[in-house]
């Protein structure tokens, strides 16, 4: 589990999500969790250490950005701390 926090911590991005608020109507967007690598060689290798059955995002290159692979977790529940 240390090698996929280390991945996490080098290549990954949490989102803490958004809060409702009515004055603005806006939607809650729960937490998630995004790795992105341009090779998806280390992105399944961390989805087999966690367990985890999620497919791969592929984004096509735009602009000066390359193409990616992306594997992002959603927290359907969670506790506000």
């Amino acid at each position: 589990m240390a090698y996929c926090a280390r991945v996490v911590f080098t290549d990954g991005n949490i989102n803490p999500g958004s809060k409702s608020d009515p004055s603005q109507k806006t939607t809650t967007r729960s937490p998630c969790l995004i790795i992105g690598q341009k090779e998806p060689e280390l992105l399944n290798k961390v989805s087999k250490l966690m367990n985890c059955d999620m497919k791969l995002r592929h984004t096509e290159k735009r602009g000066i950005a390359g193409a990616l692979y992306v594997l992002i977790f959603v927290a359907r529940e969670y506790m506000a701390i």
